[in-house]
């Protein structure tokens, strides 16, 4: 399969990507990073796009997962950051 996944260098999304191409899955990492993260150094069939994709970027994609959103770690849990990480 062929799986998107939108906030995949975040904590979660990198775990999840890294477990699907473990899998023989092809993972496409949609970003506001271009830099692949050292846990895929040497990977193969995984990519990543940043910032703005386009709908060819997604067309043949057999699903997308959305992890992207404010991160919630490295931050005090204090109202604001508990209602930016909500409006995320």
């Amino acid at each position: 399969m062929k799986i998107g996944i939108a906030g995949g260098t975040g904590l979660i999304g990198s775990a999840l990507a890294l477990r699907l191409i473990e899998r023989g899955e092809y993972v496409r990492v949609f970003s506001r990073s271009s830099k692949l993260p050292s846990i895929f150094v040497g990977k193969t069939g995984i990519e990543i796009k940043s910032n703005l994709f386009l709908k060819e970027d997604i067309e043949d994609l057999d699903g997308i997962i959305n992890l992207a959103g404010s991160p919630i770690v490295g931050r005090h849990w204090n109202e604001s950051a508990k209602n930016l990480i909500r409006s995320s």
